[in-house]
């Protein structure tokens, strides 16, 4: 895959909105919710491995030139920038 001209794909806001949802649907199913109400070391780790995976994911969306609106909908913030 020729990822050479990605940043200037008009499929990036695509793309980006899919990335979010999978990650979205990983919190929902795969991490484990402390449902008793004490916190141990497992859910800490969670917690943590979540936060480390949304600041990577937000870093990336900046990066490329978009940020997730209040609303979860994603903004062009460099409009100056080139699309293809």
């Amino acid at each position: 895959m020729d990822i050479s001209n990605m940043y200037i794909s008009k499929d990036i806001p695509d793309s980006l909105e899919l990335v979010w949802d999978v990650l979205y649907s990983y919190r929902e199913k795969c991490i484990p919710e402390n449902d008793s109400g004490d916190i141990d070391h497992t859910d800490k780790t969670y917690d943590e491995q979540w936060g480390d995976i949304c600041f990577a994911m937000n870093r990336i969306t900046t990066e490329l030139g978009y940020d997730l609106s209040s609303n979860g909908d994603l903004v062009c913030v460099k409009p100056d920038r080139e699309e293809a």
